[in-house]
């Protein structure tokens, strides 16, 4: 990362207001980013202004669910519009479609889906769906999970960088 967004913000704040103001503005919205950052939005917000991750991490992390529900879609379409799979196809589908996710990560997923045996019949697209404010655990899970990989990625990728000066 060239800038962490924070001095991007900054800049372009002390702009239009005065230092002193623009800095009390920048915590003031700093402050509320890390009060919750428990959800992934925020949590990669914080992440983006610490310098972390870049801003094309959080919209890909945004838009993650809504491309797997997709993929899915495309991949599972009986013709009849159902969305309807079993528990065990879901969790191969999610392999398929995500297939350099670690196999720890992937058995976390496990835990948060709905009870019930691998033949149970569950509905992708209500567990896929990223609702503003009731968020699935399910896509929860995937957010973060996508926002850890990114993060260690993004650190490998500094310290060869960095390390090669």
């Amino acid at each position: 990362l060239k800038r962490p967004f924070t001095d991007v913000m900054l800049g372009l704040l002390k702009k239009e207001m005065g230092d002193e103001e623009a800095m009390v503005f920048a915590i003031n919205i700093f402050v509320s980013v890390r009060r919750y950052a428990a959800e992934p939005d925020f949590l990669a917000y914080l992440l983006l202004m610490l310098g972390r991750i870049s801003d094309s991490v959080v919209r890909d992390n945004r838009a993650l669910c809504g491309e797997i529900l997709r993929i899915f879609g495309a991949h599972f379409d009986a013709g009849d519009g159902s969305t309807r799979i079993t528990k065990q196809k879901f969790f191969y589908g999610l392999r398929e479609v995500l297939p350099h996710k670690e196999k720890e990560h992937c058995q976390d997923l496990v835990t948060y889906f709905p009870p019930g045996g691998p033949n149970v019949l569950i509905n992708y697209e209500w567990l896929l769906q990223d609702d503003l404010y009731v968020i699935s655990p399910i896509v929860y899970a995937l957010r973060l999970q996508h926002l850890e990989e990114s993060l260690s990625l993004c650190d490998k990728m500094d310290k060869v960088v960095h390390g090669s000066r």
